[in-house]
This record gives structure tokens, C-alpha cells and sequence, in this order.
């Protein structure tokens, strides 16, 4: 009974991962969107990718990690202004090549002009850094709950199929939601780093995620 009730509840957090996932993979869409547009790049308000907090029905803590899945915006898809600048183009550059080690930007070329646009950086460009916090959570409890599906002994196709298709839906989600965030290519270390050294330069502090 116990295992019976081990492995409903291991089936529970998959599904709940599962559905997170389709949020996340959304949001990725607009980010890209947003990232890869042509359109002009026009002053616009901040977006949020996430709505923020989720539903308290599908949240949960699995070995001391917690989940708190938020659901997809639908925004517009303008091209974030501050990555279209020339002036902070050569900094942009720098950052990718340092990564994830920013080193000393003061003294490198376009530094001053990012300075002066942290504020617009900042605003244009949290909520796709907090899209990547909400991947990177994601993607820690997923691979942990896939890896319970090891040590689950009931865990095979004859006896629970139903369960069996929920760990390959996640699984398949999981890969592409790492998949999506790779076809950001240089612009995913620009934007967590230039979001990192905005929040330094406003706050006086490193921003307590970026390290993750």
C-alpha cells in the first residue's frame, strides 16, 4: 500500500511538472519573439512573460524543493529596445565572451552607456531573466522526479501504461523546454548578465540569483 501510494503521488508530480512545462514553453515562445523580432524597436512597458504566483492548486514540495508553477502571458512581441542599441553592442559582446564570469566591465568599451540605460535594462529584460529562474527551477525538479521513476518498482508499462505516458510527457517536455531555451542562442548570456550588472548598478549588491 505504501508503494501504492508512493508512486500515485510521484504520478501527481508528474503530471503537475508536465502542465508547468507547457507554461513555460509558451512564455519561451514570446521571449523568442521578443528577442528575435524585426519589428521596431519602439520604447514599450514591461511585460511579464509569467503571471506571477500561479495556482495555489499546483504547487507542491518533493524532497525539500518546491514548485510553484506560474501561468503564460500572452504579450506582444516587440524586440527588446536595449538589445538593438549600438552603444551598448560592444559591451554585449564582452559579456558573451566572459560568461558567466563579468570580470571588470567598468573599463570596458560601451560601459558608460550602459550605465547610463541600466533602468531601461532593467525593465525590459526581468521578466525574460525571470523566465530563466522559472526554467532553472523547473528543469532541478524535473530531472529529480524523473529520477524517482528508477527506484519505483511498479513502474512499468503492463502494470500502470497511465503512468508510463506521464513520465515520457514530461520527460519530452522537459528536453524541450531546454531545447527552446537553447535556440536563444548569445542572447540568453546577455540578457542574464546585463540584467545582473543593471540590478548591481541600481542596488549597490549583487543580484542574489544570478550565481545559480
Amino acid at each position: 500500500m505504501a508503494d501504492e501510494l508512493n508512486l500515485n503521488k510521484w504520478a501527481d508530480h508528474l503530471i503537475i511538472l508536465h502542465a508547468h512545462a507547457q507554461g513555460l514553453l509558451a512564455a519561451l515562445h514570446a521571449a523568442k519573439q521578443s528577442i528575435d523580432s524585426d519589428s521596431p524597436s519602439s520604447p514599450t512597458s514591461a511585460i511579464d512573460l509569467l503571471s506571477k504566483g500561479g495556482s495555489p492548486d499546483v504547487g507542491f514540495s518533493y524532497n525539500g524543493a518546491s514548485v510553484s508553477p506560474a501561468s503564460p502571458a500572452r504579450p506582444g512581441a516587440e524586440r527588446l529596445k536595449t538589445l538593438g542599441d549600438p552603444t551598448l553592442a560592444p559591451l554585449f559582446k564582452i559579456m558573451v565572451k566572459k560568461f558567466p564570469d563579468a570580470g571588470d566591465l567598468a573599463k570596458s568599451s560601451g560601459y558608460p552607456a550602459f550605465q547610463s540605460a541600466h533602468g531601461d535594462i532593467l525593465s525590459e529584460m526581468q521578466p525574460i531573466y525571470d523566465l530563466f529562474l522559472a526554467i532553472m527551477e523547473f528543469t532541478e525538479n524535473a530531472a529529480m522526479v524523473l529520477s524517482q521513476g528508477i527506484n519505483l518498482v511498479s513502474f512499468n508499462s503492463e502494470s500502470n501504461p497511465d503512468i508510463v505516458d506521464a513520465f515520457l510527457d514530461l520527460l519530452v517536455s522537459y528536453t524541450f523546454v531546454l531545447h527552446m531555451l537553447a535556440t536563444l542562442g548569445n542572447e540568453r548570456k546577455t540578457i542574464a548578465m546585463s540584467f545582473s550588472r543593471a540590478y548591481q548598478i541600481k542596488n549597490s549588491e549583487a543580484e542574489p540569483s544570478f550565481q545559480r
